[in-house]
């Protein structure tokens, strides 16, 4: 609830006339699985109780879909950093 009453408090004119984009939180896998449930419930409130003037980038589901890997279930590998990198990338020259 901070971090979206945080981000709903911006300015108004801050707000119309600024791009602003939120980033979810990212997935885990192997021993960290278990905190994914957590996360997506974040996740989840954070994209449903954004004003509606900030973009939400999805890129938990964007990995999901993506099978990212983990060095250790909590931290990419360079190749899944590089799917995150081009996911924001492509997401934000679209915009």
């Amino acid at each position: 609830n901070a971090y979206l009453k945080w981000y709903n408090s911006l300015p108004n004119d801050f707000l119309d006339n600024n791009k602003v984009i939120v980033l979810s939180v990212n997935p885990c896998n192997a021993s960290y699985q278990r905190l994914n449930s957590g996360i997506e419930s974040f996740n989840n409130s954070l994209r449903d109780g954004l004003d509606s003037r900030i973009t939400f980038l999805d890129s938990y589901a964007y990995l999901t879909w993506k099978s990212f890997t983990t060095t250790d279930g909590l931290h990419y590998t360079s190749g899944t950093y590089v799917d995150i990198y081009n996911f924001v990338n492509d997401s934000i020259c679209k915009e």
